[in-house]
């Protein structure tokens, strides 16, 4: 457990902040649970084992054993008693750091845990009296025997699972916290200013690796919502009289994207008639362009084509684009929903809808992302 050395350590997350009593911080839930973790159990257990002494930055440190085995095992199970109230997904991280189901390992622990729980006291350090005022133990048997009964109420409903994470209040007090102190100044926000701070925190946090000032650990649970431009550019709402400190946000509609579009379009008939499968059809090209043009120019046929997949990757491009695979995943979407019916080159038909999905799926990728960073780097408004 030498702190010297970081490379070293077992158990890299313990901190002074963590173990040493004047740096310690209170109310800080994610500090608890990284103390009263498998792995510090498991640290404790092992070295109450061991001969002799383990050196430390204090000094040589010797674990009894009797009084070692006893800590490990309260901290083990509190351990299992955090993973089992914070399951979120149906594979298992740890044996009950996983949702509630039918035959999930719950409930047979949830009732030891109760007679263990209902078992024990708080005594005073000096005294050993016990303490009466401390309602841990009885709001973790409230918590328990919430869930079983919560889990009873849906089974008729026909739940498949249920993720203990989600229920509880945490973000919910620490976003109206934050929305209170955001500027010093909103202890009692109106809703005009309630809007303004939420656009401001909600970009803050989306561009931030971690929450700020957050109270548990930081754990992505699925996708991050990047789509923010219709949020963004909707109004605000605010008056033209409204007090000049306000941290409010006034985009306007994005310019026309006909010119862009027509563009990529006629990129991608370019690209798809000069492959060497199709190069030389009459029939592609009459498919793809306006024959009555010298020039080469995508027909209407395309560019509707690429504004109606644009229309169909959008809402999905947010809960795919962390994903692998992200582009074939897009062509699925493409091929399940799209009408490519009109593209019945007799020789051609095939290779044709291949081309051009895996295109569109391209440019569409690269489009989005492009605005996205815009968004980001502010190039494209002014804040």
């Amino acid at each position: 457990m030498d702190l010297t050395h970081t490379m070293y350590r077992l158990m890299p997350k313990i901190t002074a902040e963590h173990i040493i009593k004047n740096k310690v911080k209170k109310k800080k839930v994610k500090n608890a649970a990284q103390v009263l973790s498998m792995t510090m159990g498991g640290f404790i257990h092992h070295h109450t084992k061991l001969e002799g002494y383990v050196n430390t930055i204090y000094g040589p440190l010797k674990m009894p054993e009797k009084r070692g085995q006893n800590t490990a095992e309260i901290i083990l199970f509190f351990d299992q008693l955090f993973d089992s109230v914070n399951g979120h997904t149906l594979k298992p991280e740890k044996p009950l750091r996983v949702a509630i189901s039918h035959n999930s390992p719950h409930f047979p622990f949830w009732q030891r845990a109760l007679r263990r729980l209902q078992r024990m006291r708080f005594v005073d350090r000096k005294n050993k009296t016990q303490l009466r005022d401390i309602n841990v133990l009885k709001n973790w048997i409230s918590t328990i025997r919430g869930l079983r009964k919560l889990w009873i109420v849906l089974k008729p409903y026909e739940f498949k699972c249920l993720k203990p994470r989600v229920l509880n209040q945490d973000c919910l007090r620490h976003f109206f916290g934050q929305i209170r102190s955001f500027g010093m100044k909103h202890a009692n926000p109106t809703c005009m200013e309630f809007e303004s701070s939420f656009k401001t925190l909600l970009i803050n946090n989306l561009t931030s690796p971690r929450t700020v000032e957050n109270n548990s650990e930081n754990k992505i649970d699925g996708p991050l919502l990047f789509t923010l431009r219709e949020f963004i550019y909707a109004k605000s709402g605010c008056d033209d009289d409204s007090p000049e400190d306000l941290q409010t946000f006034d985009f306007e509609k994005p310019s026309d994207t006909t010119r862009e579009d027509m563009n990529i379009c006629n990129f991608i008939a370019a690209k798809i008639l000069d492959d060497s499968r199709i190069k030389g059809c009459d029939t592609c090209k009459s498919l793809l362009t306006d024959t009555t043009k010298s020039e080469l120019v995508s027909n209407n046929y395309l560019v509707k084509t690429f504004e109606k997949a644009g229309d169909i990757l959008t809402p999905r491009m947010s809960r795919l684009c962390y994903t692998h695979h992200t582009a074939i995943m897009l062509e699925t979407e493409l091929y399940t929903h799209m009408d490519l019916r009109w593209l019945n080159c007799s020789q051609h038909s095939v290779p044709l809808k291949e081309f051009l999905v895996s295109f569109i799926v391209v440019f569409y990728i690269e489009k989005w992302c492009n605005n996205i960073n815009n968004i980001f780097t502010e190039k494209e408004h002014d804040f």
